[in-house]
């Protein structure tokens, strides 16, 4: 069986506090009946049973203040608690986040040294290969022949 909490030791007190009050105040009726009725054996008898009564009932006081404080301090561990755990499932979440975004940062470096790579080489190749090149000239020339000679067989747009 698990060990009852506070509040539900603190209930339980309350309930025997109140059912003490109670019978506190039957046994009050009941011994100034007895006065009443001159029959003192009785009221003496139920004066000793009244006084015992009250020593358990400001027992159950003095139990249910030293449960209020318990059952606050429960709830505060309760709380805390919580808060770790939430700390610990926000941690979980974030726990690859940093090495993907790394991995895709670097992802992202060799893109653009791929690209820079690619660049460079067409500014290369543009700049080995001058429009006003005697080449450039004739291979100008040739794609236009060719172009031409097309035309005029019928095959132009292939």
């Amino acid at each position: 069986m698990a060990k009852k909490t506070a509040v539900n030791r603190l209930d339980e007190a309350r309930q025997a506090q109140a059912a003490a009050a109670k019978q506190i105040t039957d046994l009050e009726w009941e011994r100034n009946a007895a006065l009443l009725a001159d029959d003192d054996a009785k009221a003496v008898k139920l004066l000793g049973e009244l006084e015992a009564l009250r020593v358990v009932a400001r027992g159950h006081g003095d139990k249910i203040g030293l449960l209020e404080a318990e059952a606050q301090r429960e709830r505060a561990e309760a709380i805390v608690r919580g808060h770790k755990a939430l700390i610990e499932r926000f941690a979980k979440t974030l726990d690859g986040s940093d090495a993907d975004l790394i991995e895709a940062g670097d992802l992202i470096g060799q893109a653009w040294k791929k690209i820079s790579s690619g660049i460079d080489k067409r500014e290369k190749a543009r700049a080995a290969f001058s429009v006003r090149s005697p080449h450039a000239r004739a291979s100008a020339e040739s794609i236009e022949l060719r172009h031409v000679g097309a035309c005029r067989n019928g095959l132009a747009g292939v």
